[in-house]
């Protein structure tokens, strides 16, 4: 991997400066846009570009007037949000516009409310007749008619409220390098409706592919919560079936298709795609006197793998990464650890080595590798399943080969743990836990056991409070033998379906009992798109077993579960003392 300092343009001077008199793709984002791994666009700017082909990424456009600066793109104009869904960025737990853009700078274009749809209004006024690809997490979750939140109502598939000509759902590069090649073949993009790991609109059942299972339509959908829950069923399990047959939902006379997943990534293509020239940085014209969070977040940081067998049924990283885990190469990921630290503005300090859960590196269940992950059963859920094969020992010696680097002073995992994967790896798992603890936690580990009750921690489909418990205790033991004073930081939700008032009491009793001084993070579950708890929140129905679920709508309520009483929130602050005037 070496470092390549041209720049993908970003703007009208680094287009012009290139030389090129036309384009062939146009990529805009919702983030201001980085070119660092980390970061979905850059990934897809870098394929492009390493097809040979001519690619501008612009960030936040203010309107359809300032896209005309530019030459319609040969190929495509590739729309995403960023790297969260709109209204996630733009609004808190609560409804409220939020005041920072993580993504953004404080004077930055603003990120406009269901960004993919309004950015592809907007191309579709400024380059009349070039094709639009939808991707990204915004809208790889809307692609079916589904709940939205922030208007309280079922919307229509992003793909007909866009108009967008196709859409790339999951992580989609092995959808883009197909698409892309047959474009390079002159095929003309209408004709392009195949692609596993995509999704079009059909005028018609005629264009619907024979072998498709139709779910309940927009209208059922729309009118009738069993059928919503009966189709989001239906949808979850395609997420991951690869050999499954593609679904089809109607809204009025027009049908959307989804073709069935392209398949998780081998670990060659992994190295191939983090192989990629990425500078790392953000480019020179988009650079600003304050820092970018964003940026600042990942700089040092090193992502070793995606995918995620969890499935919490909060989160949407099941649904978009996929369950099974996609690891890169011991020594690919090396040789980006040796190029982070030779930036002169390195610190000796890898943040983070990881993905989605950090422990999730290197093993997986020999099934789902050659056809597809259990449709009827989870791999940790209620317990660790035995065909996975946990084995901490190859995350044990890739933090040790990042470490050992020249001018690597110290290795950090600040990814998610899942302890419940410690205790069931029966080679390495009491020597990862010595380890994580006694060298790679920088003073605070963050655990995410989300509640203590574990009649709500069933509904989030998460292990019981015992796991983290147990890791408790054995983290204070492992820092109180190596003479380290570091501690525990807990991610806790509230509100999420199932939460009672007593449930809330009984989490807020144990929280005084395991952080009686320091407020831990506690966040209101937010419904986003097309995950189980949303559907479940919206329904009233556990979408697989169709049994009630009781949700707290009320925000007042909401906000008092989320109250750490026996802390005080905001610490009373001296005031200095004024300084006596001398005569």
């Amino acid at each position: 991997m070496k470092k390549n300092d041209v720049w993908i343009p970003v703007d009208e001077s680094s287009f012009r400066e290139k030389g090129w008199k036309e384009l062939d793709v146009i990529l805009i984002t919702g983030d201001i846009y980085v070119d660092h791994p980390s970061f979905g666009v850059a990934i897809i700017a870098r394929i492009l570009g390493d097809m040979g082909l001519k690619v501008l990424v612009l960030s936040r456009p203010g309107s359809a007037e300032e896209l005309k600066k530019y030459p319609s793109p040969g190929y495509f104009v590739g729309i995403t949000s960023g790297n969260v869904d709109s209204m996630v960025a733009n609004y808190t737990a609560s409804g409220k516009r939020r005041k920072n853009d993580f993504y953004a700078y404080p004077d930055s274009v603003p990120r406009p409310d269901r960004a993919v749809v309004v950015y592809c209004n907007w191309v579709k006024r400024a380059f009349k007749g070039t094709p639009v690809v939808l991707g990204g997490i915004e809208a790889s979750l809307r692609r079916f008619a589904h709940y939205d939140w922030w208007q309280d109502k079922v919307r229509h598939s992003i793909l007909l409220d866009s108009k967008a000509d196709l859409l790339l759902y999951g992580m989609a590069e092995k959808a883009l390098i197909s698409l892309t090649k047959l474009l390079n073949r002159n095929v003309p993009f209408e004709s392009i409706k195949h692609l596993p790991g995509t999704a079009y609109i059909a005028n018609g059942t005629k264009e619907t592919p024979a072998d498709g299972l139709e779910i309940p339509s927009y209208k059922e959908v729309s009118t009738d919560k069993k059928a919503y829950a009966r189709a989001f069923k239906a949808f979850y399990r395609s997420a991951n079936s690869i050999n499954g047959r593609p679904l089809i939902q109607a809204d009025k006379n027009r049908y959307l298709v989804q073709n069935p997943p392209s398949g998780p990534l081998s670990s060659e293509e992994m190295d191939y795609i983090y192989s990629l020239p990425y500078n790392r940085e953000l480019h020179p014209n988009l650079r600003r006197k304050i820092s970018l969070k964003s940026y600042e977040s990942i700089k040092s940081s090193i992502t070793s793998h995606r995918g995620c067998y969890g499935e919490c049924n909060f989160c949407a990283i099941t649904i978009h990464q996929g369950r099974t885990v996609q690891s890169r190469s011991i020594k690919s990921v090396v040789e980006e650890a040796q190029i982070v630290s030779s930036s002169s503005s390195f610190s000796g300090y890898i943040s983070d080595v990881g993905g989605p859960t950090a422990n999730m590196y290197g093993y997986e269940c020999e099934k789902k590798r050659h056809t597809s992950p259990c449709v009827e059963k989870r791999c940790l859920y209620p317990s660790v399943c035995k065909s996975l094969g946990v084995d901490h020992g190859q995350y044990l010696q890739l933090l040790k080969r990042v470490g050992d680097l020249p001018n690597v002073k110290g290795v950090f995992v600040s990814s998610g743990i899942r302890p419940d994967l410690i205790y069931a790896d029966k080679t390495n798992g009491k020597d990862f836990l010595f380890q994580l603890v006694s060298s790679y936690t920088s003073g605070l580990l963050k655990l995410a056991p989300e509640h203590f009750s574990n009649k709500v921690l069933e509904r989030m489909a998460k292990p019981s409070f015992d796991s983290f418990s147990k890791m408790y205790d054995d983290f204070y033991k492992i820092c109180k033998s190596v003479g380290k004073e570091q501690y525990i930081s807990a991610y806790i939700m509230v509100a999420h379906p199932g939460e009672t008032k007593q449930d809330n009491l009984y989490l807020k009793e144990m929280m005084k009992r395991y952080f009686p001084k320091v407020a831990q993070p506690v966040q209101i579950f937010t419904p986003t798109p097309s995950t189980v708890s949303t559907t479940m929140y919206y329904t009233g129905l556990d979408p697989f077993s169709l049994e009630e679920v009781c949700s707290e709508k009320k925000m007042a309520v909401k906000k008092e579960f989320k109250r750490q009483p026996h802390i005080r929130e905001q610490p009373y602050k001296k005031k200095p003392k004024k300084k006596r005037r001398k005569s």
